[in-house]
């Protein structure tokens, strides 16, 4: 008997040790790769302006109050733009609708839905985004003559599923932008994995986001928004403390902070902040199977904005 428990013994501490060595060398290869990835994807020939910016736009209020910090944030629908794998294992239909107002009439709006169907293994999720400004065609004097719609739209259809230990996403993008009578499309991808607890008190989140061809206005062709995340989270019990970093087509760096405060039941505070010294805060409130979100985002160069989000599971 004590043989069989000494060696009992032996065996599980072997499983703890190649856990253990697995989780270091998981987290080695996730810094490796935002550090490396990059020398590829972003040559230095490549780093100028993009175009389809709305593929990098968050027009969801809980992920904007934490400023975006959502990359390793599991099982959260408003998190699908950042990182697909989001959605993975995600229980019953979930829908949710947010509106933005900017500057002058821009105005944004968006539509996820997600659920999970049994013979494919994994999650579906759907995203539609409209964002619409008003503009005014103008003489030689700087007459205004007739008015016009400026607008961007994406469609968006993304899988996710449970890959034991992670969880994997990938999402693919229709982008349509109409400008001043002329219209280019686009087409774009993003690829993400999430790692989650087994035994770690941090969860991990990787997306490579808006990888695609080229849009064209005027036979320019402009590239799109392609970007890395990294992420990393806790949650603490009634505080989640959630961090990202960010590498940008442009070669621009930059972390953002998120914390979600659950102050009471039902409720929800939200606050963040980004090195482009941006900062935002909202809530949330949540009753049955209806929750709704606030957020407030200010910009230094442009004007601060309101987002709202209504959520809803069945």
């Amino acid at each position: 008997m004590k043989i069989k428990r000494r060696l009992k013994l032996k065996v599980k501490g072997l499983n703890t040790a190649k856990i253990s060595t697995f989780h270091f060398s998981f987290f080695i290869c996730f810094i490796l790769t935002f550090n490396l990835i990059p020398l590829t994807l972003f040559s230095a020939s490549d780093t100028g302006t993009s175009a389809g910016l709305l593929l990098r736009i968050s027009p969801e209020a809980k992920t904007s109050a934490m400023a975006e910090a959502v990359t390793s944030l599991s099982e959260n629908l408003g998190a699908l733009d950042f990182n697909p794998a989001a959605i993975s294992n995600l229980p019953d239909y979930n829908f949710s609708f947010s509106h933005s107002e900017y500057f002058e009439d821009v105005n944004l709006e968006d539509m996820k839905f997600s659920t999970y169907i049994q013979k494919i293994k994994g999650n579906i999720g759907i995203t539609l985004k409209y964002l619409s400004s008003k503009d005014v065609e103008r003489d030689e004097r700087g007459i205004g003559r007739d008015e016009f719609l400026n607008s961007d739209a994406v469609a968006g259809i993304s899988y996710a599923r449970k890959i034991y230990p992670l969880d994997a996403g990938i999402t693919v993008k229709y982008l349509n932008e109409k400008l001043a009578g002329e219209s280019a499309t686009a087409i774009a991808a993003d690829l993400g994995l999430l790692y989650s607890g087994y035994n770690l008190p941090f969860d991990f989140g990787f997306c490579i986001r808006n990888v695609g061809s080229k849009i064209s206005f005027g036979g320019e062709k402009d590239v799109l928004p392609s970007e890395l995340r990294l992420g990393i989270s806790r949650n603490f019990d009634k505080l989640l403390l959630s961090v990202d970093g960010v590498r940008q087509r442009e070669n621009i760096l930059n972390g953002n902070l998120g914390v979600e405060l659950n102050a009471v039941k039902n409720f929800k505070l939200r606050a963040g902040y980004t090195t482009l010294q941006n900062y935002s805060f909202g809530a949330g409130f949540s009753a049955k199977i209806i929750s709704i979100d606030y957020s407030f985002t200010s910009h230094e160069k442009l004007t601060d904005v309101n987002r709202f989000t209504l959520n809803c599971k069945f």
